[in-house]
């Protein structure tokens, strides 16, 4: 865990490991316990150069880069794939980029980007980006695309806002304030089995 009680927090790097991650937050280990990058309180940004991808994977347990204050990620390299993936196929917890005011960027201007986003195999526990304050930008420069997952599917749908939800859901949600997404091209998938594991796009505000 990297974990700021209060204030700014500021992550950069600059290269990747021998998988091609600038960022990992994986949790194969106890499903109450939480792997997790977390700022508390004030501005979280996070800079990651040079690396074909970041991950969140909640394997067996949840897995999150989280800040409930203003959330800046900026995945950027004029020669690196600048991947955002999120979830993985059969996960059994949670899978999930959150923050107020959100801004995430990946790949700039004539640099090579994509988002995707999977569900898991237990339901509840999806795999997203959430926006809980102020508005929500997302932009790549190529492809977003979302897969549901394989869960049973017992409770309302992922798309119901609060509470619990059966399926294992594929998502990119803001419960506030406009939501702007920029992409290369977008494609969903509802899950291949199961019941109720959306693929979905949410703007949960009246007004967004």
């Amino acid at each position: 865990e990297i974990y700021n009680v209060a204030g700014p927090q500021t992550i950069t790097t600059t290269g990747q490991n021998a998988n091609g991650e600038g960022i990992l937050v994986r949790n194969t280990g106890n499903f109450n316990d939480t792997a997790d990058i977390y700022n508390n309180s004030g501005v979280q940004t996070i800079t990651v150069n040079n690396a074909a991808a970041v991950r969140v994977q909640g394997i067996s347990g949840a897995a999150e880069i989280a800040s409930p204050g203003t959330h800046v990620i900026v995945i950027q390299g004029a020669s690196s794939a600048n991947a955002l993936e999120i979830g993985t196929a059969g996960a059994l917890g949670y899978s999930e980029i959150w923050g107020g005011n959100q801004s995430i960027t990946v790949g700039q201007t004539g640099q090579s980007g994509s988002i995707v986003i999977r569900g898991g195999s237990q339901d509840d526990n999806g795999a997203g980006i959430g926006n809980e304050s102020g508005n929500q930008i997302i932009k790549t420069t190529g492809l977003i695309e979302l897969r549901g997952g394989t869960a049973p599917g017992v409770g309302p749908d992922c798309t119901l806002g609060s509470g619990t939800h059966g399926g294992s859901c594929a998502f990119i949600a803001s419960d506030t304030g406009s939501q702007t997404i920029t992409a290369g091209d977008i494609r969903l998938f509802g899950g291949a089995s199961g019941s109720l594991n959306s693929a979905a796009i949410v703007n949960f505000a009246p007004a967004g």
